[in-house]
């Protein structure tokens, strides 16, 4: 979806309805003949995870179609606060920035320490800290335990991404 498309935000506004409280987009208006009115969008769940639509030939994320229905406006970044990118219920939504949006993720499957931000050097021979905040790694220390680490890490979240930041 091209947010520059005026034409097509219009369209948008014509054609779907947003509940806030469910997360589901209703159809105002029928987009073809086998969609009736005044019923709940149908789509299916992308490869990322997200639930979708098509529209005019065009694939949106609910999430993102929910945002500019609500705000009038296409944000930058939507982040889901629970991390469930189906739920598209307005209270998990949130504008970001893509920084913030990456913040709000659980460890990475193969992370070997057991904790956020921490991974072993293997030539020092110590648990290293680390956080990445707008593009760049900040290096926050090396430690003798992995929990050091693990408790400065949690630190440099709060510092950098407040209440977007998830340290489990």
């Amino acid at each position: 979806m091209r947010p520059e498309n005026l034409a097509l935000n219009e369209k948008i506004k014509t054609y779907l309805s947003y509940n806030p409280e469910t997360g589901e987009l209703t159809w105002l208006k029928s987009p073809s003949f086998s969609v009736i009115a005044g019923t709940v969008t149908k789509g299916g769940v992308d490869d990322s995870g997200y639930r979708r639509i098509r529209f005019l030939r065009n694939k949106c994320r609910v999430h993102r179609l929910a945002c500019f229905l609500m705000l009038g406006y296409w944000p930058e970044e939507v982040d889901h606060i629970d991390m469930d990118k189906t739920n598209n219920v307005w209270s998990n939504l949130r504008i970001a920035t893509r920084s913030q949006n990456q913040a709000n993720r659980r460890k990475l499957k193969s992370n070997t320490s057991g904790y956020k931000g921490v991974c072993w050097h293997k030539r020092s021979q110590m648990w290293r800290a680390q956080i990445k905040h707008k593009g760049k790694v900040l290096w926050l220390g090396q430690f003798n335990e992995p929990e050091a680490a693990y408790t400065v890490y949690c630190e440099a979240v709060k510092k950098y991404f407040g209440e977007f930041g998830r340290v489990a």
